[in-house]
């Protein structure tokens, strides 16, 4: 590498980085965080003095690092979908928003920037997100929502369905969102401004075949409904995406930095702002990943993520409650292939481990400058997995055979440790019974180990106090999947029938009028129904129409929670020479059936539509459309739930530089 570029290139970085611990607000020094960025600098900058030093040659052939597509093509489960940023309705304004459009998926828990969801009627810590190969564990109850990553920093996102623990390990029972971040070419940069709750974003990209670097900052004050309730969905957000790749020799090399800082975020309840207020003060995270691989023999990762929450609850006239959540996250993966004439193997290890898992929480009566300190949470978990796959292809049939066997062992400073080991597996088969016609079935079995807050945490929440129970059992959870597909080109049509049956259902428990706790509840199942398809309508129309039905029950017949209700979206775009519209309409059906913690939910209409106008080469202006019918509806069953935001109005302008 000449030495004028490299110089340019340390400099370049050197800014970056005191530019956000300048910014004091948003990028607070901290040994941890000193720490990291010194990790990052010098794997980013390893891979240049390696190229450095490697033979005379100028031109070094650069291969993209990507995550294996093994575990979305096929690892046991053949229902995903593919979501792309550049085919998204509206703009999105978190990862939350982009999953829902996929079958079998429904937003779950409370509105706003810290929004889950569902999949195939499991949510929380039975689904699995993951940024770029890393897990993204969250101490709540409700789940991890991803919500510091900015969707402009996602080139794609693939939801799949079905039990994916062969792959995945604990959590994974529902589901795995994979979200992948875009590797910019060229800089472009977007700003987007939009009415209602006046949410903003500036953001920019700019990379080259070596490096990339992606900023963004947006930010939302607090919304209404369509009948002009307020909604405490207001919040800030600055974040930092860094990547580089390099492939001397043999070996490509990729590092990867993702820093986030998120400010007075919103947790919007139907308690607000009567009685309580509830707000996350302040959501930091540093992601860090080292990645090696050499074309599909092998691959190795290494990955860090330094996590702090600092939420406040503020119940009016009684008590402020303020806990500081945070942890160490690491681990690494490492996996080799072979590939026979007709059957390919694939053998690894994963390693994930928690450390200085801390919950601390403060209390102050109102009207008191005096206030009471206490410990929520102090725990470790380590976790171990050994897996292999062997995938055979025939003439018209296609057989997969995956194997995983886990260690985990948690231990609180009070507690005795607790140790635990799980095999699962799955067996996926293909038949192609005509050139365009396909038929699986999957047979495969999932797990989770209770997270550290269902066993250790005894504290407050939004939801008032909560007793951890460290006797919980894990939940165990065989399923079965049978799927037909067609695919015709540029029309695509899968179904498919789905059940899943769960033992030791690990649920919420009533201990008192304002107390919670954790339990094993009786063993439950859950069934349904996907409908996904892509069409051609006429030259320049292309549409999709997806669906799902989805059933939960105990086995005393009472319904479990975060059961969707039905719903189907139906979606149609035309692109002309200069200019593209989309459409896309939501339809929800009424669900007066829920469980017990839960209320009713009633059917819903939302129409979303995107203008984008082609101003310049490299310029295009879209005005898009949120909940244009201003329909009013619950988001969710759950029992403190809001109604979604009133229509709202957006600009957004794009330009990328040559």
């Amino acid at each position: 590498m000449d030495l004028r570029v490299r110089t340019a290139y340390s400099t370049a970085l050197r800014s970056v980085v005191c530019w956000m611990f300048s910014n004091r607000p948003l990028f607070p020094k901290s040994p941890r965080l000193t720490a990291l960025f010194g990790s990052v600098l010098l794997a980013w900058t390893l891979p240049a003095a390696i190229c450095a030093q490697t033979d005379g040659s100028p031109d070094i052939e650069v291969v993209e690092v990507v995550q294996s597509r093994t575990p979305v093509v096929r690892f046991g489960s053949n229902a995903s979908s593919r979501l792309n940023l550049a085919e998204q309705v509206h703009n999105p304004g978190s990862l939350t928003d982009m999953v829902d459009r996929a079958p079998g998926v429904a937003k779950s828990g409370q509105n706003g920037l810290f929004q889950v969801f569902s999949i195939r009627g499991t949510a929380g810590q039975r689904v699995q997100t993951r940024f770029s190969g890393i897990p993204i564990i969250a101490e709540r109850r409700a789940g991890s929502a991803a919500s510091f990553i900015d969707p402009f920093f996602l080139e794609y996102v693939d939801v799949v369905r079905g039990p994916a623990s062969t792959f995945f390990g604990s959590g994974a029972i529902g589901g795995v969102v994979l979200t992948e971040p875009v590797f910019y070419n060229g800089a472009q940069a977007d700003l987007s401004w939009e009415a209602g709750d006046t949410q903003k974003s500036q953001s920019f990209g700019a990379g080259s075949p070596h490096w990339s670097l992606g900023l963004s900052n947006r930010s939302g004050a607090d919304g209404q409904t369509p009948d002009g309730e307020p909604l405490h969905t207001g919040f800030r957000q600055s974040s930092l995406l860094l990547q580089s790749r390099w492939s001397p020799a043999s070996v490509q090399i990729k590092t990867l930095l993702l820093s986030s800082r998120g400010r007075d975020i919103g947790r919007s309840n139907n308690l607000f702002p009567a009685s309580q207020i509830a707000s996350i003060a302040e959501d930091t995270h540093d992601l860090l990943q080292l990645s090696l691989a050499a074309n599909d023999r092998w691959q190795a990762r290494f990955y860090v993520h330094d996590q702090f929450t600092r939420a406040d609850t503020l119940r009016l006239g009684q008590r402020e409650n303020i806990v500081d959540n945070s942890s160490l996250d690491w681990g690494g993966h490492f996996s080799v292939r072979q590939q026979y004439p007709q059957v390919a193997v694939q053998i690894g290890v994963d390693a994930d481990l928690r450390d200085r898992v801390n919950v601390q929480e403060s209390e102050r009566a109102v009207g008191s400058s005096l206030s009471s300190t206490q410990s929520n949470l102090a725990a470790d978990q380590q976790s171990y997995g050994l897996f292999a796959t062997a995938t055979l292809n025939r003439r018209d049939h296609s057989f997969q055979l995956g194997l995983r066997q886990d260690w985990t062992s948690q231990q609180a400073e009070t507690q005795a440790q607790r140790a635990v080991d799980n095999l699962t597996g799955y067996l996926e088969w293909q038949w192609f019974f005509t050139g365009s016609w396909s038929l699986s079935a999957e047979l495969a079995t999932a797990y989770r180990v209770p997270t550290l807050t269902e066993l250790y945490f005894t504290g407050t929440t939004g939801r008032g106090s909560t007793v951890g129970n460290p006797l919980l059992l894990q939940e165990t959870a065989p399923g079965a999947d049978l799927g037909l597909h067609w695919d015709g080109g540029q029309h695509s049509f899968s179904a498919h029938l789905f059940q899943q049956r769960f033992s030791n259902y690990i649920d919420r428990t009533v201990i008192s009028r304002e107390v919670r706790g954790y339990g094993n509840l009786q063993d439950g199942s859950i069934r349904g129904v996907e409908l996904e398809s892509r069409f051609s309508l006429a030259p320049g129309w292309s549409g999709s129409l997806s669906g799902h039905w989805i059933e939960g029950k105990a086995s005393d017949a009472k319904r479990l929670s975060d059961i969707p209700a039905a719903a189907v979206n139906l979606g149609a775009h035309y692109e002309a020479d200069r200019w593209q519209l989309g459409l896309h309409w939501w339809h929800r059906l009424a669900r007066r059936d829920v469980s017990a913690v839960e209320l009713p939910v009633d059917s819903a209409n939302v129409l979303d539509a995107d203008f984008r106008y082609r101003l310049a080469d490299r310029t295009h202006l879209t005005l898009y459309l949120r909940n244009g019918l201003n329909d009013h509806y619950r988001i969710s069953a759950d029992e403190i739930s809001t109604p979604g935001n009133r229509h709202a109005l957006g600009i957004r302008l794009s330009h990328h530089f040559p």
